[in-house]
């Protein structure tokens, strides 16, 4: 405040979330900055993907908590209307039974269904999490390369689904289907004087980056007997 550090504590306090109190109200010409330290990380801070936070349209429910207070009964389901801070939501207001500021009670959270408007402005039940994936497919109709520049499909209007790509400027990835390993199989011809005449290849296989070299093996012909070709 004014160029001069604050003492927490003593100066303002701050237990979390998103907002803190002076405890002296500052005046209008006092110039006040606020300095976060967010850490290294790796260091000594850590990221963690959180769950997706209540909004302004989700009911919550408070239930009851015989385990700590016997006789308890749950709260009505109440409306998130605002939220104020990172850690404090505000509902409308409850006057039943099951109010207690001691006892910690569990609460059932429901996400809003369907567009509700509070205080005038429109809050969407759309969300990120229900955000649609959406892979359009198409058939390819014509020969093509990887360095080909051109490629034609029976129908292309699927990757327009939005209404704002060009058709003429789609990027298109040519998938890599041999990845699909499988191992190939082959038969040996076997001529009327015992030797190997030539191969009957009963599956190509795939997945082969170059041409596959045979090897012959002894075959075992009977126990403790074997004859090499």
């Amino acid at each position: 405040m004014n160029g001069v550090l604050q003492e927490p504590g003593e100066s303002y306090e701050f237990s979390g979330g998103s907002s803190f109190r002076f405890l002296t109200p500052p005046k209008t010409e006092d110039d006040i900055k606020i300095y976060f330290y967010v850490g290294t990380r790796g260091v000594d801070s850590l990221r963690i993907e959180v769950d997706e936070t209540i909004q302004v349209g989700d009911i919550l429910e408070i239930q009851s908590s015989n385990k700590d207070l016997q006789n308890t009964t749950k709260q009505d389901p109440r409306m998130v209307f605002d939220i104020p801070n990172a850690d404090l939501v505000e509902t409308g207001l409850y006057l039943g039974d099951g109010i207690n500021e001691v006892i910690e009670k569990p609460v059932d959270w429901i996400k809003q269904k369907e567009d509700i408007i509070v205080n005038q402005q429109t809050y969407y039940k759309s969300r990120d999490s229900l955000e649609p994936q959406i892979y359009p497919t198409a058939k390819v109709i014509s020969g093509f390369s990887t360095t080909a520049t051109v490629i034609y499909l029976d129908n292309a209007d699927l990757f327009d689904y939005e209404e704002s790509v060009s058709l003429n400027n789609i990027d298109i990835l040519l998938q890599d289907y041999q990845q699909d390993v499988r191992v190939g199989i082959i038969t040996a011809i076997v001529s009327a004087a015992g030797t190997i005449s030539s191969f009957d290849i009963v599956n190509a296989g795939a997945g082969y980056t170059s041409s596959a070299n045979i090897g012959i093996s002894n075959p075992i012909i009977g126990i403790g007997t074997n004859r090499k070709w």
